[in-house]
């Protein structure tokens, strides 16, 4: 079934202040001069699309980076108080495995977010780039922080130096999170703009 159409030729728009907005001539041809052109389409990503997809993107990340540094606040108070007269008992050993657990398990949804992110068709170069060396340093820097209080619990004695180490490392474990959080948020932010110039582009050749 054939829809209705118009066959619109020698026809002119003007706007509030008279100007000519719409011009099309005898032979169909159509020239624009706008001050604001806004397309709608399935196909073409808008401005609020993209800033919603955005936001959206940033919340989850942040949500996930909470989660995390909640499981590391958890494991850091059981440790206090585990350490604090130099003995672990095997109920203090238990409760610190499960808390490793946690752990694990909130990372795994970094990893997760991490993947989406980083399998972005619009994410490229030195952004890219960065987001990779992020994850690297938290992977490495959470591996060697489980697998240090793994080393030191298991005589279940800890030392002073050895709380002293530990401390360090859960501060670079901090910092390496927060870098992750910051490189998967400037990522987010680059995919955002390249969509929104994409969608500047695609309406351009509609309109041309």
């Amino acid at each position: 079934r054939r829809g209705n159409y118009i066959d619109a030729k020698q026809l002119s728009v003007t706007d509030g202040n008279g100007r000519r907005t719409l011009d099309i001539d005898s032979f169909g041809n159509v020239s624009l001069d706008v001050t604001n052109l806004k397309i709608s389409s399935k196909g073409v990503a808008t401005n609020e699309s993209v800033k919603s997809d955005i936001e959206t993107a940033k919340g989850n990340i942040l949500k996930e980076v909470r989660e995390v540094n909640l499981s590391v606040s958890n494991l850091s108070d059981t440790m206090n108080g585990a350490f604090k007269d130099g003995i672990v008992t095997d109920i203090e050993l238990k409760l610190i495995s499960e808390r490793i657990n946690q752990l694990n398990k909130e990372k795994e949804d970094i990893d997760s977010q991490y993947s989406i992110v980083y399998s972005n068709s619009d994410l490229t170069g030195a952004v890219k780039a960065n987001l990779k060396n992020a994850k690297t340093n938290y992977d490495n820097i959470h591996t060697n922080l489980v697998n240090y209080i793994n080393s030191i619990i298991s005589d279940n004695k800890v030392t002073g130096d050895e709380k002293y180490t530990l401390k360090t490392k859960m501060d670079s474990y901090s910092s390496s999170l927060a870098g992750i959080s910051a490189s998967l948020q400037e990522a987010i932010d680059s995919i955002g703009t390249k969509k929104k110039n994409d969608a500047i582009e695609s309406a351009e050749s509609k309109v041309n």
